[in-house]
């Protein structure tokens, strides 16, 4: 037991320290180069950095529109097998609800002529309440069936999305090389965001 709540408390410590440690992201410099005509290259980049972010949004639309067809079609795939295990589970459930009731009938009657045959002597009771032990013991049990979860469309989207399409653009990357080929320079540098140090 003792190890149990050691094992707990280091978790906890590891989750908070976690929590609470800083974040942080990459930023980035750029010095440009002297020379004119390199200069001339880097607006050559700049120009290519807006084209590149461009297209790539496109694609992401375009890619965005394919998944939102593929979802559609899954979903209403997953919508109709929901709906024949919702009618399953409709129809279990009504047969457990019968089962409980015949069940908690019983407990009823065999507590109640049991007292009495405890306390009373009665014979005619003590019969009744093995009777109804009997019959409980004979009922079929029945567990609660689980109900099915119904499909969301959102979360479809959303996974279709994260699958087929890109998250992130090359293009930012794609203009530092280029930014670097040009002559300038590009330093990166890691700044905290979140739960700094003072």
């Amino acid at each position: 037991m003792a190890k149990n709540n050691f094992s707990f408390i280091l978790i906890l410590f590891a989750f908070l320290f976690l929590g609470c440690s800083p974040k942080y992201k990459i930023v980035y410099d750029f010095i440009p180069p002297a020379s004119k005509k390199s200069q001339d290259y880097i607006k050559k980049c700049y120009q290519d950095l807006k084209e590149c972010n461009k297209e790539c949004e496109n694609k992401k639309q375009d890619c965005y529109q394919k998944a939102l067809l593929e979802a559609n079609k899954e979903y209403k795939k997953k919508i109709e097998l929901y709906e024949k295990k919702l009618k399953i589970y409709n129809e279990q459930y009504s047969k457990y609800l019968s089962f409980k009731a015949k069940e908690n009938d019983l407990i009823e009657k065999i507590t109640y002529y049991t007292n009495i045959c405890d306390e009373k002597k009665d014979k005619y009771a003590c019969e009744l309440g093995l009777k109804y032990q009997y019959q409980l013991e004979k009922l079929k049990h029945l567990k609660e069936p689980i109900k099915p979860r119904e499909p969301s469309l959102d979360m479809i989207i959303a996974q279709k999305k994260s699958s087929m399409c890109l998250s992130e653009c090359p293009c930012d990357e794609q203009f530092r090389r280029c930014y670097v080929s040009a002559g300038g320079t590009v330093i990166a540098k890691k700044i905290c965001i979140a739960n700094c140090d003072e």
